[in-house]
């Protein structure tokens, strides 16, 4: 019996060691041992970015769910160079929030890219890669004016979005979405110079005939300061013009329009239509 007890005794053992090594194997790299480096194992998650926002054009903020400090950090142009943009920060404090100085401002509209890798107490870590546009310090002013949710394919007209400059400025920075299409359709301005007064016109469908090609001349993008350069149908002179290279319908009879400032997120003029046999009915 002695011997089938140590027999049994030693099977068991070695099935524990087995699945304690197999355990630690597929522990996750975050995982860290206690001082002893027997007792427990405490598995972390990895840091979490909460929130990014460019604070002004030589700062940008980013908010993290436990105190970090930076491995590694970087500031370079978007586009294909990719050009590097000198900057300082406070890499080895742990703390939860940083900000980022660059040496030189960014240019208003301009595609720059932060990434870095991040580590907590813990030695748990978090690579990251964030895009963002230089910052406007010279926002216009931008309310939602009028808009057409429905379309006529006989006339080629389509679904647009028209908004009234309340102060003259640069229009980068601003976006704007529908509850009906979601984040994912989003617009976002160009780095435009608007004057008080003026209406900038978004229109949300440039269509394609079965041959591939653009149905009409003149849905042209006024990006380059000519405020009369777009001449198809619905475009006016009284507005700027910009179109989204888009083929299906957009802004549902019931939907939400919001206009949002990208850099901190925060919501400039919402406009909601409701189907009006809906609005009379008991509908959620």
């Amino acid at each position: 019996m002695k011997l089938t007890f140590f027999s049994v005794l030693g099977t068991v053992i070695e099935a524990f060691v087995l699945a304690a090594v197999i355990l630690f194997a597929v522990s996750p790299a975050s995982c860290s041992l206690s001082k002893d480096g027997i007792r427990e194992i405490t598995c972390d998650s990895v840091p979490e970015l909460l929130s990014f926002s460019a604070e002004s054009a030589t700062k940008i903020k980013l908010v993290f769910d436990r105190n970090i400090h930076f491995e590694n950090l970087r500031v370079h142009e978007t586009e294909s160079s990719g050009t590097p943009v000198a900057c300082s920060c406070d890499c080895a404090t742990s703390e939860k929030e940083k900000v980022v100085t660059l040496e030189r401002p960014a240019c208003v509209g301009k595609s720059y890219t932060v990434d870095g890798l991040v580590c907590d107490e813990n030695r748990n870590t978090l690579l990251f890669s964030i895009d963002f546009k230089g910052f406007n310090d010279n926002r216009a002013g931008l309310l939602i004016a009028e808009v057409r949710n429905a379309y006529s394919s006989k006339t080629n007209q389509y679904e647009y979005v028209k908004f009234y400059c309340t102060k003259s400025g640069n229009l980068s920075g601003y976006e704007f979405f529908t509850a009906g299409d979601g984040e994912q359709k989003k617009f976002e301005f160009s780095s435009i110079m608007v004057q008080e007064g003026e209406f900038v016109t978004v229109h949300l469908r440039k269509m394609k005939g079965p041959d591939g090609m653009y149905i009409q001349d003149g849905m042209i993008d006024e990006t380059e300061g000519d405020k009369t350069a777009s001449y198809a149908v619905d475009s006016s002179v009284d507005s700027w013009d910009f179109w989204v290279d888009n083929q299906k319908s957009r802004i549902s009879p019931s939907d939400i329009i919001i206009l949002r400032n990208a850099d901190d997120g925060r919501v400039c003029d919402v406009l909601l239509l409701a189907d009006a046999r809906k609005a009379a009915e008991d509908w959620n």
